[in-house]
């Protein structure tokens, strides 16, 4: 699967050149900052006081800071493998005063990592489309294994484009074509989820993406 699990946002060749990447950078921190997907996603995660909250994959802590001002009583786990991007979440959470363990940590390895928590709620955001479908496969396991009992799993993917911008866009940005949102829901019935459901489909400035959510057994 290589180095890490990773969200590949912006990892487009029109973004391969290192002089090109502080361009990028900026480029793709005002395209996920202003997406209006990450707003409906909270609202369907709908974190709380009490909840367990593990995000893998958390880059910069964009959707994690959302999270905790939406529930400062919820505990929150944002693990990601990239130190750079666990550094800068981390110097984001301290600006704004809140807590939120971070961990660097291989989202393979959820169980491991969260044994201590029984996270009663996984989220990750834009993670797995890059992937090819056993990787997807071996992280819905392992968030399937460390979910407690009637825990949910909340994914927010590029998943069918909902018109020919939407497919140029994820092209360009992100240099692939995805056109059937079905084939995670399935993995994620296959992996043991219930009641999958793609709840929503969302233009965004680099394409469409797809809610999706699922549910242990109690």
């Amino acid at each position: 699967m290589g180095a890490r699990v990773q969200n590949k946002f912006f990892q487009s060749k029109l973004f391969d050149e290192t002089r090109l990447s502080p361009l990028a950078d900026a480029i793709a921190e005002i395209a996920v900052r202003e997406s209006p997907w990450r707003r409906a996603f909270l609202s369907q995660i709908a974190p709380q006081s009490g909840d367990v909250i593990i995000e893998i994959g958390c880059g910069r802590g964009e959707l994690t800071m959302l999270m905790a001002a939406a529930a400062p009583g919820a505990t929150i786990i944002a693990i990601d493998a990239d130190e750079n991007a666990i550094a800068q979440a981390v110097e984001r959470a301290n600006v704004a005063s809140t807590q939120v363990r971070f961990i660097r940590g291989d989202a393979r390895d959820l169980p491991q990592l969260t044994a201590a928590w029984a996270p009663n709620k996984i989220v990750s955001s834009l993670l797995m489309h890059g992937m090819r479908a056993h990787e997807q496969m071996i992280i819905l396991r392992a968030a399937r294994s460390a979910l407690r009992k009637g825990g949910a799993l909340h994914c927010a993917e590029y998943g069918v484009q909902s018109t020919a911008l939407m497919r140029t866009l994820l092209r360009a940005f992100q240099g692939i074509e995805i056109t059937d949102a079905r084939a995670l829901t399935k993995l994620m019935r296959d992996a043991g989820f219930q009641a999958v459901d793609e709840s929503r489909r969302i233009d965004s400035a680099t394409g469409t993406v797809s809610l999706f959510s699922g549910r242990t057994e109690f």
